[in-house]
């Protein structure tokens, strides 16, 4: 829903090897290098991260966020069965269903 969509990669290859901008197929899926699409952009205020939970995907959010994001926006890791309601007119975020919303910001990293 977001500008970048992560279309592909796992956690650990992309943390340690950064970013592909070729797609194999089902093997890349869940493994490998980084990979990236252009998302819909319904979403302006930040990354999201589908499955977060059942895929391990905390590593290639922040991989992602701090390399493809914007600073002064946080990122968001959207678990299996959940949904993430945005209503812009409020300024509020309700998360609903069975899990949980992981929320990156790295506009201070650790020094």
């Amino acid at each position: 829903m977001s500008d970048v969509m992560l279309a592909g990669g796992g956690s650990l290859k992309t943390l340690t090897k950064g970013f592909t901008n070729m797609y194999n197929g089902m093997e890349q899926l869940e493994g490998g290098p980084g990979y990236l699409e252009r998302g819909l952009g319904f979403f302006q205020h930040g990354i999201i991260d589908q499955h977060f939970d059942n895929k391990a995907r905390l590593g290639r959010l922040i991989a992602t966020a701090h390399e493809k994001g914007n600073r002064d926006q946080l990122s968001y890791g959207i678990d299996e069965n959940t949904a993430m309601v945005v209503n812009n007119l409020k300024q509020k975020i309700v998360v609903v269903g069975r899990g949980g919303v992981t929320v990156i910001d790295l506009s201070r990293p650790l020094q």
